[in-house]
């Protein structure tokens, strides 16, 4: 989840903007891992893709700020853009799926720790002083440790890793070592529950915890989650009674300290309670959830003055397209094309919007703007929407000469890279049409 204070946006001097460049972080792949093993500083790489909600918010409210350049000077910076195929070799390393990931490595690159989703200026900056403390121990040597701390990193990066073995004898000690009712013994229950063998196993995982820990930080995420698996088992009704009474406690988790510690915003969390509601059927509260969600990214978004704060609109977008206002999305995500006009981004966003609302022929032109924009990940993803939308106008030959070209330029070499879902969801497309 995405701070309390929404984002730390009321900032001091000391966290004014430097501007809309990124000026610190190098995107030299190789020649910044040689200089940081030359000058003996850990790395911090940030993977992240133009069309990332959270990766803008990052940006934009944490590294374009005086405060992060002058706390990250131990540190040799990285910018790796993850639809690009040079990307590839360094994922495939790391083992990097969600975006944004925040990677720090000791100097001969052996990983210290990571993040995963968006952090206020404040945890980034507390996980920043953890990693140069533990900058000699990498994460083999956390996970060979009986201290707390370090099973607690080895956890988080194993599990991130999708090293589930790994993970689950790290969260295995921790259970034995952390207080049952923090939030260390909850990370350790929800890994379990999520990695149970059974669905009804892990059915039953998420009612125990809604039941045990309703106030909880973490009870928002398990609740869509929870609704998530139950639309997957067809037939099964949620127990409301749980979901109502996390919902209860809204203001509860919005104030939590420990909400904003795990990368939560209050705009997230009103985007959540909107799926919820939206998820139990409940189409008047929902509406009213994501006007508010809106705002809540409107606000935010006011707060960056002179930034485009262009992950926050991206939300927004979503968002007022949720609450039936299909139009004042549309009119948002144009206005952005022209900020953006040879970027795929806002094209994309509109094809989808028109898509989604059945204008097949007015998303057909956004969408063959965006696959012409795109390039590497975003441009399967261009392409699968196209193929969708010339199939539903009946043009298979023009979705077949999309697939095929889409499909020559992509091959991933057996490299563990994201690319690979983004191109099974291209060929379910195509043979949805074949």
């Amino acid at each position: 989840m995405k701070s309390l204070i929404l984002l730390a946006l009321s900032f001091t001097i000391l966290f004014c903007r430097i501007g809309l460049a990124i000026p610190v972080f190098a995107t030299d792949i190789e020649k910044t891992f040689k200089t940081a093993k030359k000058e003996k500083k850990p790395l911090l790489v940030e993977f992240y893709g133009i069309w990332c909600p959270p990766c803008n918010e990052l940006e934009e409210t944490v590294f374009e700020t005086q405060a992060f350049v002058k706390k990250a000077k131990p540190f040799k910076l990285l910018r790796v853009d993850a639809d690009k195929k040079a990307s590839w070799q360094l994922k495939d390393r790391y083992k990097i799926g969600g975006y944004p990931t925040l990677l720090f490595t000791r100097p001969d690159g052996k990983e210290i720790f990571r993040v995963v989703g968006y952090r206020t200026a404040k945890e980034l900056f507390r996980t920043m002083d953890m990693v140069l403390a533990a900058r000699e121990s990498d994460v083999t040597d956390a996970c060979q440790s009986d201290e707390t701390e370090k099973l607690w990193r080895c956890a988080l990066v194993c599990r991130e890793r999708k090293d589930i073995p790994c993970a689950e004898r790290a969260f295995k000690k921790l259970e034995g070592k952390v207080e049952p009712a923090s939030i260390r013994f909850q990370e350790a229950r929800e890994f379990f529950v999520e990695h149970a063998p059974t669905a009804d196993l892990k059915r039953n995982g998420y009612e125990r915890l809604l039941e045990q820990f309703p106030a909880s930080p973490k009870a928002i995420g398990w609740s869509l989650d929870y609704l998530e698996l139950l639309e997957e088992q067809k037939g099964l009704v949620p127990k409301r009674k749980l979901i109502e009474t996390v919902l209860s406690y809204y203001s509860v988790i919005a104030a939590d300290p420990r909400t904003e510690e795990l990368g939560g915003t209050l705009s997230e969390l009103a985007e959540y309670r909107a799926l919820i509601l939206e998820k139990l059927g409940e189409k008047e509260r929902a509406k009213v959830a994501w006007i508010e969600a809106a705002a809540l990214f409107q606000k935010a978004a006011d707060e960056l003055f002179d930034s485009p704060a262009r992950g926050f609109t991206l939300e927004r977008i979503f968002c007022l397209e949720r609450a039936g206002n299909l139009e004042a999305a549309l009119k948002l995500s144009r206005a952005y094309q022209q900020k953006y006009p040879h970027e795929f981004t806002f094209y994309f966003s509109t094809a989808s919007l028109l898509d989604r609302a059945k204008h097949y022929q007015q998303a057909i032109k956004e969408a063959e703007r965006a696959f012409e924009l795109s390039y590497g990940d975003n441009r399967i993803r261009a392409a699968t929407l196209l193929v969708h939308l010339y199939g539903a106008l009946a043009n298979k030959d023009a979705a077949k000469k999309i697939y095929e070209q889409t499909k020559k330029e992509f091959q991933p070499e057996g490299l563990e890279v994201r690319t690979h879902r983004y191109l099974e969801k291209l060929d379910a497309a195509w043979r949805k049409l074949s």
